[in-house]
């Protein structure tokens, strides 16, 4: 699998989680009867904050802050400097926050209900650690089911949400090693319902969500790779999604690739200065269906490498093909056109007897895709994927490819048509020679 850590994002969910209790806690320890004397005797909201936010992670977390800022009039309550920590062994480290507010509480709708209204929360540079074990596999935390969980939570009204300049780590127990980062990161949110965020199933639903993030780092140790992402933009409201300066690569040079990993195998280096999604609905996630637009890259290179001197690795599965792929999920997908401009594909290989590597390239390439659907979608069977291409070959002559390629066909049966101008044999006699 070339994506073994997924569950660390999931990680970084329950962490939030965590941070919620907290601020649900703040709430549930500041009632009427104490509001005007918090004023004056702040430590002791400060204790029952503390007290509360134990007895709803079960004495699992302690929490301390420096300061609590009550605002009557103003109708906020801001915590400064925030830090949870685990009390017995747990894969979170620290949770920590510059501050944490809720703004524009509604004092008088606790008369009527366990926790007043609010319309906004605010949180401030927070920083959250993760240490995972090897090997480690997804599990979901209880918390105890008393009045936060229920009734609480329940009566409240949605609101408006703000994260700012976030940061995070995943590290791997024993070496220390991260497993995943991300330098900075902020959210904003729309009618947040918050049995929606501690369910943790439901973040990527939020209404008007939208995150900006940059400096994501994802060291795939085990595989000798390693995935940056420059910055990274996600608005719902627009279903669009920008990825920019994505690259993904090796962490050894070319020959060592394949013999550090014991078989032969293709050694692949991207780079994509952008990456556009555009027309995408993920309400539709929930029913296991997914449709986009558009895709577009541009400027985009890749190099694939394969080292042909050692051996294959026993029993290697053969590539798939578009048959194949379009039936190997129950999730119905639907991508309508992908573009590609104005990139590069060089593919380079070494293979017995030959003392050197020969190559082809694909430069200058323009391509436009249409229709790829999966077999659970309702057009599947009537769906023809094409393909349109140009591109000048080893940076010498043009060449167009036209492919068409019924999806519905077991067999793979499909078009292709191609035509390549004149070429000069000398210009590429060390592909011919070598691959």
């Amino acid at each position: 699998m070339l994506f073994p850590h997924l569950s660390q994002f999931w990680d970084m969910k329950k962490a939030f989680k965590v941070l919620f209790i907290g601020i649900i806690c703040l709430l549930l320890v500041t009632g009427l009867t104490t509001l005007f004397i918090s004023y004056f005797y702040s430590d002791t909201l400060r204790q029952e904050l503390i007290r509360e936010f134990e007895a709803q992670t079960d004495k699992k977390y302690s929490i301390s802050i420096s300061n609590i800022d009550l605002g009557f009039f103003s109708r906020s309550i801001t915590i400064d400097s925030v830090r949870v920590e685990p009390k017995v062994n747990s894969k979170l480290k620290i949770i920590s926050a510059a501050s944490v507010s809720v703004n524009g509480i509604r004092w008088v709708s606790w008369w009527t209900q366990p926790l007043p209204d609010f319309t906004q929360v605010e949180v401030i540079r927070p920083i959250i650690e993760i240490i995972i074990p090897q090997n480690y596999t997804l599990t979901t935390t209880q918390y105890s089911d008393g009045t936060i969980q229920t009734e609480a939570l329940d009566s409240l009204a949605n609101f408006n949400f703000t994260l700012k300049n976030g940061r995070g780590v995943v590290l791997e127990q024993g070496s220390k090693r991260e497993l995943v980062s991300i330098d900075d990161i902020s959210l904003q949110a729309t009618q947040v319902n918050l049995q929606q965020l501690l369910s943790q199933s439901g973040i990527l639903f939020l209404k008007g969500l939208s995150v900006d993030a940059s400096g994501l780092k994802w060291p795939l140790h085990d595989k000798f790779y390693e995935v940056n992402v420059g910055s990274f933009n996600f608005n719902k409201i627009s279903e669009s999604v920008t990825i920019s300066d994505l690259y993904f690569t090796p962490t050894l040079p070319k020959y060592e690739f394949s013999k550090e990993r014991g078989h032969q195998l293709d050694r692949i280096h991207l780079e994509i200065p952008e990456i556009q999604l555009r027309g995408f609905n993920l309400t539709s996630l929930t029913e296991q269906q997914f449709s986009l637009d558009t895709l577009r890259m541009e400027n985009a290179w890749m190099e694939v490498f394969r080292n042909k001197q050692i051996p294959r690795r026993e029993n290697e599965s053969v590539k798939p093909l578009l048959y194949e792929i379009a039936t190997g999920t129950d999730v119905s997908f639907e991508l309508e056109t992908a573009q590609i401009r104005n990139s590069t594909i060089i593919y380079e290989e070494q293979k017995p007897p030959s003392d050197s590597a020969g190559s082809i390239s694909f430069n200058e390439l323009y391509a436009t895709l249409h229709y790829f659907r999966t077999a659970t979608h309702p057009k599947f069977k009537e769906t023809v994927l094409t393909m349109d291409v140009e591109s000048m070959f080893m940076n010498v002559a043009p060449l167009a490819l036209q492919v068409s390629y019924p999806l519905n066909n077991p067999k793979n049966n499909h078009t292709l048509k191609a035509k390549l101008e004149s070429i000069d044999p000398q210009e590429v006699a060390g592909m011919l020679r070598n691959v």
